[in-house]
């Protein structure tokens, strides 16, 4: 009995010891903070994205015409009032950025640059096709939206959603001014051929421009590639550091180390890249339209990763790999949309500068546009943050050399 006892007090001694220590209800506060960290990570950036200053353009390159009795008109320049409004019919702010062009050249450029997610062309001849509306032999305006689906497909699908309502107000407006001066030519009558072509005034016609093709995950090939790059980097990363920390247990040659790091992460680099393209490739059935174009980039993607991750690790130890893991945590989700779809805090303070981001657009360029056009600058960035990082992962090197002992002390306690 004593024995049980003496042991019931020791538990309860034990309980006490235990919830008296700070760790304890100061994990409730980390617990709490880690769950409004990664909250704001995967749900504050996304959750209710709002389209802001999304960069279109307009071909207003109507010329006008003459109307029998009522002197000339535009109809190019009422569309073009109509869509670049600041605010729209419902009385919200117009989620546009518009840029007029003149000519149907000047935009095609700016699809082929990804400077637009789409452009709007009214051709020469509008004017004239409404004002053929009152003749005999009517037929629609047509008006031609190009939707620029490879620079995003979520971007692309609420572009044409928006601009198909705007043109639809359009149209009402355009036939019920048609309506009232066919009535003051012709009194009533209206041809059922008139009738049929005062329905819808303007024939709006969309078309995709670098489509986003079949099995290349619906879009998001380049964000998938790019979240594979920073995962076997950072795999690279850990294992070469344990390697160099094993190599220079004892030793001085801290630069021969570092250096060693960097020409082993080009191996890992060139494997990892083959590897990914492979496994997605040939087993996943990823359609990649260029692998020797695409594999040099991603081996370039993964090579600048594991520097920016050596040269963390290198300086700070392992200590250092929660700050990567929150990095990839934080940037996973802003990669899935247009940074005009992203909170000013996230795209500003965020998106501006993670290099998920640079990976991602080269990608994009390969997949969807196959022109060039667009990968130099996301791979010159990729280059300058391999380069800085190779710099500061070959400066580790004096940290170590530093931290070797000295051989002479080493003799001397011999002795």
């Amino acid at each position: 009995m004593f024995n049980e006892k003496w042991t019931g007090v020791s538990d309860m001694n034990g309980t006490k010891q235990y919830f008296a220590q700070k760790s304890v209800w100061a994990g409730l506060l980390a617990v709490v903070a880690i769950v409004a960290l990664l909250g704001w990570a995967f749900v504050g950036s996304t959750v209710n994205p709002v389209p802001k200053r999304i960069p279109v353009a307009l071909v207003a390159a109507d010329k006008g015409a003459d109307v029998p009795g009522k002197g000339r008109m535009n109809i190019g320049d009422v569309l073009k009032q109509k869509l670049t409004t600041e605010m729209t019919p419902t009385g919200e702010k117009s989620p546009f950025e518009w840029t007029v062009l003149d000519d149907e050249q000047a935009a095609a450029e700016g699809l082929d640059r990804q400077t637009f997610y789409a452009v709007v062309v009214l051709p020469e001849t509008l004017s004239a096709d409404f004002v053929a509306l009152l003749s005999p032999q009517p037929k629609p305006a047509e008006v031609r939206v190009l939707v620029n689906q490879g620079k995003s497909g979520v971007a692309a699908t609420m572009v044409t959603q928006a601009v198909g309502k705007m043109l639809e107000g359009a149209n009402a407006a355009l036939r019920e001014q048609a309506l009232g001066q066919l009535q003051q030519m012709k009194g009533d009558a209206v041809s059922i051929a008139q009738a049929k072509a005062l329905a819808a005034p303007l024939a709006v016609t969309f078309q995709t421009v670098h489509p986003i093709l079949p099995n290349t995950a619906n879009g998001n090939a380049p964000v998938v590639l790019t979240q594979l790059a920073w995962i076997s980097a950072l795999a690279a990363t850990v294992l070469l550091f344990v390697a160099a920390g094993k190599a220079g247990a004892g030793a001085s040659g801290g630069w021969g180390i570092a250096a060693s790091q960097l020409i082993a992460g080009l191996a890992y680099a060139v494997v990892a890249s083959a590897a990914i393209l492979a496994v997605v490739g040939g087993l996943f059935g990823l359609d990649v339209p260029d692998v020797t174009e695409t594999g040099l980039f991603l081996t370039l993607a993964v090579y600048s990763f594991f520097l920016l991750q050596s040269a963390i690790v290198n300086w700070i130890g392992l200590k250092g790999m929660p700050v990567l893991v929150l990095l990839f945590f934080f940037g996973l989700p802003i990669l899935n949309l247009p940074p005009e779809f992203l909170p000013d805090a996230a795209r500003d303070w965020l998106y501006s500068w993670i290099p998920f981001r640079f990976s991602a657009e080269g990608l994009r360029d390969l997949f969807y546009f196959r022109q060039g056009l667009n990968v130099g600058g996301p791979a010159s960035v990729l280059g300058w943050i391999a380069a800085a990082g190779a710099v500061v992962l070959l400066a580790s090197g004096a940290k170590r050399t530093k931290r070797a002992p000295e051989p002479s002390a080493s003799v001397d306690a011999v002795r």
